[in-house]
């Protein structure tokens, strides 16, 4: 019996809630390593994870069992050798949990909380655990140790003997799909009900229509179920703050996971900062500290903005922090394959080793001739407040910005999208004196990107804020989706802003954050105009909002997917 152990970086605390996962293959295939990826995510969040191997029956006949394809002359034979099969998996996991126990001092955990997520094969252990716990037969030491479980994560699992729950028995909370073809979900919403009419909490969450089966599923839909989960294990572990995660320390990079080969453009936010400092979305075989994506100025801040990053051959990106903070990570969507050329990032500007740069002066950046690119900004050191935009060298500043300052001492962050001409050149204006920084993300191939002089799509400064939980309406072309900057200002409290469908309900993703009244912050976003031309941006909090339009994706170069979270260290979603 072998575990694999995952814990928060940098942790100190001794009293951490235990999270067992249990992999699945039938009961015949499968290790710990499986779900690798999803342990390392609840670690970041504050649990200590332990991944288990189990005992597996290679030539085990479960599936056949159950689905009814097994001749009735070999039926009994072939069910014993399932339950046998079953009960290894069960009775391992349950000595598992018991040397966990008896390590508790070795690992900083708390004994009186441990939950357990299981997926397909491992769903049904998990369920075992929860309804049939130290039951007779139990193998391995630590006879001391219970092996009692307080709830469980069930990624597409069914309870096949219901006479074992009672009274007493764990929490669960599942999830299923309609069309999955391994276990039918009308044994797990029938398990529920069961449970639910012995007194017992059995969440589910059903997906109709879909097919997608155990992990598969939850990464799937992770972006919804990792909150609704969280609470769960919140109130059922009488845990006060979720997990109450450690922020993650300065200096860290932390690995997020995409569709390999793909560029993807993702929001960034730091929030809950120590001090000063910025992140970086980077490849995970490269050294940080180069060029910046998101900057910070001071303690308890929460900023937002965004990257393009380029997940590898094994779907992994990485993001580096400077400062002790927290990181939530939202992917917005995929550029098409060969749409965007993401180069090395590289600085083009850094005006801090001479004199700062006067309120009303251009700076002139070169980079590739006739040429689209992504680039990040940032001011700092400001004199007092202004705003920064990028636009053709020769045109009249004013009637847009891509980043703003509210205040002399400040340092702040921005992406936008400018055409570099025929001779190379783009400028930056900035209507403060400040210090200047520009990196260059990558550039757009020919025809996938039209950047159009910028042009302001809304500004609510002349009217009524917009209401805190409101969305309001943005006009574009018609069935397209474009790159916009985003402003808040003059908030009347802390909150945060999200571009989406007007259709849509909003999340828990964020393109903009605020975190005190009265401040003026900008970001950017991807938006998917409809069929009509309309987009909305929900707000959080009231305050007036200014929206600027810097360009449209052509047709087919953004694969503008649901917004879906990738990483957030706090743990309480």
């Amino acid at each position: 019996l072998l575990l694999d152990v995952y814990q928060p970086v940098g942790d100190t605390s001794t009293s951490r809630p235990v999270l067992i996962a249990i992999h699945g293959g039938g009961f015949k295939t499968g290790s710990k390593a499986t779900l690798s990826g999803i342990a390392q995510e609840w670690a970041r969040r504050g649990y200590v994870v332990f991944s288990l191997n189990y005992r597996l029956d290679a030539g085990n006949q479960c599936q056949a069992v159950q689905d009814g394809k097994v001749p009735p002359s070999e039926l009994a034979a072939e069910a014993e050798r399932c339950r046998n099969a079953v009960e290894a998996a069960q009775y391992d996991s349950q000595a598992a949990i018991r040397w966990v126990r008896a390590h508790a001092g070795t690992y900083g955990i708390d004994a009186t909380r441990v939950a357990v997520m299981g997926s397909s094969a491992g769903a049904v252990t998990a369920l075992n655990l929860a309804y049939q716990s130290d039951t007779p037969g139990d193998v391995g030491d630590y006879d001391d140790y219970d092996s009692a479980i307080g709830a469980a994560l069930v990624m597409s699992g069914c309870g096949y003997d219901p006479s074992k729950i009672g009274a007493g028995d764990a929490a669960v909370a599942m999830i299923h799909a309609e069309l999955d073809g391994a276990v039918p979900m009308q044994c797990a919403i029938a398990t529920a009900a069961i449970a639910r009419s012995r007194g017992l909490v059995a969440e589910t969450m059903l997906w109709y229509g879909e097919g997608t089966h155990a992990k598969g599923l939850y990464e799937k839909y992770q972006s919804t179920i990792d909150p609704v989960w969280t609470q769960f294990l919140i109130r059922e572990l009488s845990l006060t703050d979720g997990a109450a995660p450690t922020v993650v320390p300065p200096n860290s990079t932390t690995e997020i996971r995409g569709t390999p080969n793909r560029s993807a453009v993702v929001s960034l936010v730091a929030t809950g900062t120590a001090g000063g400092g910025y992140l970086q979305a980077l490849p995970c075989t490269a050294a940080a500290g180069s060029t910046s994506n998101l900057n910070t100025d001071a303690a308890g801040q929460t900023r937002a903005g965004l990257a393009v990053v380029r997940f590898d051959a094994g779907g992994t990106a990485c993001v580096y922090n400077s400062m002790a903070t927290h990181v939530v990570v939202d992917l917005q969507g995929y550029l098409a394959e060969g749409a965007f050329d993401d180069v090395t990032d590289a600085r083009l500007l850094d005006t801090r080793s001479g004199s700062t740069p006067r309120a009303g002066s251009m700076a002139v950046l070169r980079g590739e001739p006739n040429r689209s690119a992504v680039l990040s900004l940032v001011a700092t050191g400001s004199l007092g407040s202004g705003f920064l935009q990028a636009l053709p060298c020769g045109s009249a500043p004013g009637a847009t910005s891509n980043l703003n300052l509210d205040a002399a001492g400040q340092t702040r962050s921005g992406l936008a999208i400018v055409p570099f001409g025929a001779d190379g050149t783009v400028c930056l204006y900035t209507s403060a004196t400040t210090h200047l920084l520009v990196d260059l993300q990558g550039y757009f191939t020919a025809g996938t990107f039209d950047d159009i002089a910028d042009a302001r799509l809304l500004d609510t400064r002349a009217g009524a804020r917009a209401a805190a939980g409101g969305t309001t309406v943005i006009r574009g072309n018609p069935g397209s989706s474009a790159f916009v900057s985003l402003i808040a200002t003059g908030s009347l409290g802390s909150g945060y802003l999200t571009a989406l469908p007007c259709d849509a309900t909003p999340g828990i993703t964020s393109n903009l954050n605020i975190d005190a009244a009265g401040l003026t912050i900008a970001g950017t976003a991807v938006v998917r105009f409809d069929t009509e031309g309309e987009a909305c941006i929900y707000s959080s909090v009231a305050t007036h909002l200014v929206v600027d339009l810097q360009g449209y994706f052509s047709a087919g170069s953004f694969d503008d997917i649901a917004d879906a979270r990738l990483l957030d260290t706090r743990g309480s979603g």
